[in-house]
């Protein structure tokens, strides 16, 4: 697993490296680790993230960018789920790991786990973030 500090210096060549556009995601990514390791949280969501960075709304897409980034082999920073909530958006029916979620878009179907298929999932579904603890604490 890598540390906070690799991963910091990942962001660092490829802000160097990338698109200023990218950039912003990057320093998403930074503030986010640095967030999780000065607090108790671990399971985050992307409208939680934004209260805590003090982002805004309409930044939303490159906060779920960061954290995905963050997710992927490069960084293997979290672990990405999935709540399905109901039609109402009120309460969650199910949760899912990335595979099913996967599987699900793929093939433009969910199947609950007790064998219903459930229409329009794909408004319904949300993902969090499930931070991977690591051993080392990042230094201010």
């Amino acid at each position: 697993m890598k540390t906070p500090d690799s991963n910091f210096k990942l962001l660092d060549r490829l802000i160097k490296n990338d698109k200023p556009a990218e950039t912003e995601i990057y320093n998403i990514c930074k503030r986010i680790i640095k967030h999780v390791h000065n607090s108790n949280e671990h399971k985050l969501t992307i409208v939680g993230l934004r209260r805590v960075l003090n982002l805004t709304k309409r930044q939303d897409s490159q906060i779920a960018k960061a954290a995905m980034l963050l997710s992927s082999q490069s960084f293997d920073y979290f672990d990405v789920y999935f709540k399905l909530y109901d039609e109402t958006l009120d309460y969650v029916i199910e949760e899912l790991d990335t595979y099913k979620y996967l599987e699900a878009v793929e093939s433009n179907e969910l199947i609950d786990n007790e064998g219903n298929s459930i229409e329009n999932f794909q408004d319904r579904l949300f993902p969090y973030f499930v931070y991977k603890n690591f051993d080392s604490q990042v230094a201010d």
